[in-house]
């Protein structure tokens, strides 16, 4: 979402500029090659003394940073950014911090507690579904200062015919495999171990089933030795990470989503531009995306069981699948073009700039 809105927002009136705390990864090379200017302040995963020492560097060194381009907008993403990001913008004399809220977090309890403690010096919060935002309220969250701005997906993304010939050539994927496709970051919270659980359960009642799991992360291992000790080896095929996941969109029969929480993910709009039905947790925003029984089904998190059911159910019913899938693609046209996303942040740009009479 950051690189679509750097790459689209108007250029007549915003000149956007990214700085990663961490290295450079792809798509600082995405951006660049767009002629958006990406700075690292080379921050790394190290242990827990090193991280604070390179944090309170990096603070120092994003603050010259913020002085020096005469910046207008801070426009943070994830929790270190945005905590670190407000200080600095403060020090600095940012005329407007915005920090974004793009998931619901369960676990970290000290977040929640830093984000409140430091909620003075946000001038807006920009939260990524309704769920998200009534979460961060009920915890401290001043609702005035809090808008909602769904994620957008590109619509006029379609995944390559060769390379779907290619996949599915190199996969060993015959007409009458039933494809399941999972994107993510490999972690706890997204629900993996209820995911394969769930494939136990299915194994015997559906015939060449197979699950493609794109993503990489702490997990991986856990997963891998998981699916060795149940015999479900024949049935997962771990892709790693992928840059682009059009032509997997289209391989597949199902989206799967498996959290324990979220924000609002973005796969789950991929898989509606693309026309697939979806079988996901009903949490977080997910509710406010997929439309239950329309554009697909929702279960609740942590029932290996209802997951199972709700994917047998759409696989052994190829047309109601299909109906889902395009009204999935309908649904997001009509509610989370990428075009929209990006009105409405510039909106909320405007409005601030306009209160601190700077336009």
């Amino acid at each position: 979402m950051l690189f679509e809105t750097v790459t689209r927002i108007n250029k007549k009136v915003f000149c956007p500029r990214v700085c990663s705390l961490k290295k450079k990864g792809n798509y600082a090379t995405r951006m660049e090659s767009e002629k958006v200017e990406v700075i690292s302040l080379e921050v790394t995963d190290a242990s827990l003394l090193r991280s604070i020492v390179e944090s309170i560097w990096a603070l120092f060194k994003l603050v010259r940073l913020l002085r020096k381009e005469r910046i207008a907008i801070l426009h943070c993403y994830l929790f270190r950014a945005n905590f670190l990001g407000r200080i600095a913008g403060r020090v600095a004399g940012v005329p407007i911090i915005i920090s974004s809220i793009r998931t619901i977090e369960r676990e970290k309890r000290y977040q929640l507690l830093l984000d409140r403690m430091t909620s003075f010096m946000v001038d807006r919060y920009v939260a990524v579904a309704q769920a998200v935002k009534d979460f961060s309220v009920d915890r401290g969250i001043p609702a005035k200062k809090c808008v909602v701005i769904y994620n957008g997906v590109d619509l006029t993304t379609r995944g390559s015919r060769t390379e779907c010939v290619r996949l599915r050539e190199e996969l060993k994927i015959t007409s009458y495999d039933h494809i399941l496709l999972t994107i993510g970051r490999l972690r706890a919270e997204k629900g993996y171990g209820v995911l394969l659980r769930s494939l136990m359960r299915m194994r015997e009642k559906v015939p060449s089933l197979k699950l493609l799991m794109v993503g990489k992360g702490e997990e991986e291992l856990h997963l891998k030795r998981y699916s060795q000790q149940h015999r479900l080896d024949d049935l997962i095929v771990f892709m790693g990470e992928r840059a682009h996941l059009g032509e997997l969109l289209s391989l597949a029969d199902i989206v799967v989503l498996s959290s324990l929480w979220e924000g609002m993910p973005n796969v789950l709009l991929e898989a509606m531009a693309a026309g697939k039905p979806v079988v996901a947790t009903q949490v977080g925003g997910v509710p406010e995306v997929v439309a239950q029984g329309e554009t697909g089904i929702l279960v609740p998190p942590g029932d290996a069981d209802a997951l199972a059911h709700a994917l047998i159910e759409l696989l052994q019913d190829r047309e109601r699948a299909q109906r889902m899938g395009s009204a999935g693609r309908v649904r997001a046209e009509r509610h989370f073009d990428v075009r929209s996303m990006i009105e409405n942040t510039e909106k909320v740009y405007r409005e601030l700039l306009q209160e601190r009479g700077l336009l």
